[in-house]
C-alpha cells in the first residue's frame, strides 16, 4: 500500500524544482512543506478512498463489473454518480477539468525540460517545445484508444521506480553535500561549475536495478519479489531506496573528491 500511495504522490518530483525556483530565498521550508504536504496528499487521500470504496463495492455489484472491463474507469465513475443525476454529471465535468488540469505543469515542465539538456536547445522557444509534447501525447492517446487503459496501467506503475531513485539523490545531495554551501542557481548554465552527475547517473542505474530485481508487475516478477507469497510481493520502491541510496553518498564523495565540485 505504502508503494502504491507514494508512486501516485511521486509525480511531482521531477517537476517540483521547475516551479518552486520562483519562491524568494527566504520562503521558509516549513511553508514550502506544507504547501506541498496539502497539495498533493489531502488529494491523493481523498481520492484513493473514493477508488478504493468504488473497488470494494465490484465485488457486488455485477453491473458496475461489466462496466469496468467494457468501458473501464471513467464509464464506471459516470455509472456510480448516475444515480445522482445532475450533481454526478456536474462532478464528471469537474473530474474531467481535473484531469487536464493536472497534465498542464506536466506539460510545460516537459518544454523546460528539453531546453536544459542543450543550449542549443534552449534558443527554441519553450511554446514550440510544448506544442510538440502536446502533439505527441494527443497522437499516442488516438492510437492506442482502443487499449489506453491498459497501456497507461501498465505504464503509470513503473513511474514510482524512478522517481524513487531521484527523490533519494536529490534528497541525499541536498542533506549531506549541501547543507552548508547550499545552491548557487546562476551556475545552471556553466557546465564547468556543475558537478560532474556521474555518481548521480551510476546511483540511478544502480536504483533501476534494484527496482528490477523487486518489481511486481503484470508483466514481470522480479527474482526477490517471487520470494514472497505464490503471487510475489512489491519491494520496487524499497529496493531502488536501498540501491540508489546506499551508493550515492560513496559515489558522491568520490566525485567531490576528484572533481572539486
Amino acid at each position: 500500500m505504502f508503494t502504491i500511495c507514494f508512486g501516485s504522490a511521486s509525480g511531482f518530483l521531477p517537476i517540483a524544482s521547475d516551479y518552486y525556483i520562483t519562491y524568494p530565498d527566504t520562503t521558509p521550508r516549513w511553508k514550502t512543506f506544507s504547501l506541498t504536504w496539502i497539495g498533493i496528499v489531502v488529494p491523493m487521500v481523498f481520492f484513493q478512498s473514493v477508488g478504493l470504496a468504488i473497488g470494494s463495492a465490484l465485488g457486488t455489484n455485477e453491473d458496475w463489473v461489466d462496466v469496468y472491463y467494457d468501458q473501464g474507469y471513467g464509464a464506471l465513475i459516470g455509472t456510480v454518480l448516475k444515480p445522482v443525476h445532475g450533481f454526478g454529471t456536474f462532478l464528471m465535468v469537474i473530474f474531467f477539468l481535473g484531469l487536464v488540469g493536472n497534465n498542464i505543469p506536466n506539460t510545460y515542465s516537459a518544454g523546460l525540460s528539453i531546453q536544459a539538456l542543450s543550449p542549443r536547445l534552449a534558443v527554441i522557444p519553450r511554446l514550440i517545445w510544448t506544442l510538440l509534447g502536446v502533439i505527441i501525447y494527443t497522437v499516442c492517446g488516438v492510437a492506442g484508444r482502443g487499449n489506453l487503459m491498459t497501456i497507461i496501467s501498465n505504464f503509470l506503475s513503473v513511474i514510482g521506480y524512478w522517481t524513487s531513485a531521484l527523490f533519494i539523490i536529490v534528497l541525499e545531495e541536498d542533506l549531506i553535500f549541501r547543507r552548508k554551501s547550499g545552491y548557487d542557481f546562476d551556475s545552471y548554465i556553466t557546465p564547468h561549475k556543475l558537478p560532474w552527475g556521474a555518481a548521480a547517473v551510476v546511483s540511478f542505474l544502480l536504483g533501476i536495478v534494484g527496482a528490477v530485481l523487486g518489481m511486481n508487475q503484470t508483466w514481470y516478477v522480479g527474482v526477490v519479489a517471487r520470494q514472497i507469497g505464490s503471487m510475489g510481493g512489491e519491494l520496487g520502491v524499497f529496493s531502488v531506496f536501498i540501491f540508489a541510496g546506499c551508493s550515492y553518498p560513496v559515489l558522491r564523495y568520490l566525485e567531490r573528491r576528484f572533481s572539486g565540485r
